[in-house]
């Protein structure tokens, strides 16, 4: 008899505010959050991979080892880029020298000198206040954002399964090759002015 009564609902809902399947979605899925950082993903011209461990790692669901650990896994907590504590996502995007110097270099790079924040919810807020404003600058940060936290998660991953790594400044060079490379003309004129 619920369904009967949600059917007839939804039907009366429907002839207020449009379609009757759009309705049925959104009864299902129930009153959503909205999500800040979605102006990050929006109109950002990084490749498709990049785009979606950034994704990834803003919904915190990329597999680091504390989030292993917590699924029975043996694995070494100790963060490969750095040595010196436990990987969980914040340190790994956020608190690690490793990641640190990786930032900078590509801030610097872009002309871009705010400081990176040092916690997770200063990192989104500064990432979301760089990626709401619609100017050549906020493109640009968008696709280093996604590049640069792609390019992270790549060299942890290289670390843990190749025992390869890369330094700081090779990835800062290749980032900024791959930027230039995806950038629309107009972007890519601006780029090119850029001293690496």
């Amino acid at each position: 008899m619920e369904a009967k009564q949600v059917t007839e609902q939804l039907q009366q809902a429907r002839s207020k505010r449009g379609n009757m399947v759009r309705q049925t979605y959104l009864h299902i899925i129930g009153e959503q959050p909205r999500l800040q950082w979605k102006c990050l993903l929006f109109k950002n011209v990084a490749r498709p991979k990049a785009y979606f461990i950034m994704w990834l790692m803003l919904q915190k669901r990329l597999m680091t080892t504390d989030r292993l650990t917590k699924w029975g896994m043996k694995v070494s907590k100790k963060c490969v880029l750095c040595q010196m504590t436990d990987e969980i996502i914040e340190h790994l995007f956020v608190q690690c020298q490793f990641s640190i110097c990786l930032w900078n270099r590509l801030l610097a790079w872009s002309h871009n000198h705010d400081p990176i924040p040092a916690n997770w919810d200063q990192f989104l807020k500064w990432c979301i206040r760089h990626g709401k404003v619609k100017v050549v600058a906020t493109q640009i940060f968008k696709i280093i954002l996604a590049k640069c936290v792609y390019a992270i998660w790549i060299e942890r991953n290289n670390r843990v399964f190749q025992k390869k790594s890369s330094s700081v400044e090779y990835m800062a060079k290749e980032i900024a090759y791959i930027t230039i490379v995806r950038a629309k003309s107009t972007l890519r004129n601006v780029l090119n002015s850029f001293i690496f």
